[in-house]
């Protein structure tokens, strides 16, 4: 994509070409992910210590609002969780 700015003054113009560099970091970037995927390099995951059952149940139903737990705990579990808790 070429993009004219044409600035007149005393009689000049000045023709500009539009340069995406958003669009060249992204790809640059992409190459290097792409690089290191096929070199089998792998980003270890970082897993929060698991939060036990009772530490988050006591901590939902304790209090009422702004509460929380010592780590981030996955989606599955906590549904998991609550279901089991339900359906008692």
């Amino acid at each position: 994509m070429e993009v004219d700015s044409r600035h007149e003054s005393k009689g000049e113009r000045k023709e500009e070409k539009f340069v995406n560099e958003g669009l060249i970091k992204w790809k640059e970037g992409r190459k290097k992910w792409l690089a290191a995927a096929a070199s089998g390099q792998k980003r270890p995951r970082r897993r929060p210590p698991r939060v036990d059952d009772e530490v988050i149940l006591e901590t939902i139903f304790a209090k009422p609002t702004g509460w929380l737990l010592p780590h981030p705990v996955p989606l599955a579990h906590m549904v998991e969780l609550l279901e089991d808790e339900w359906s008692d």
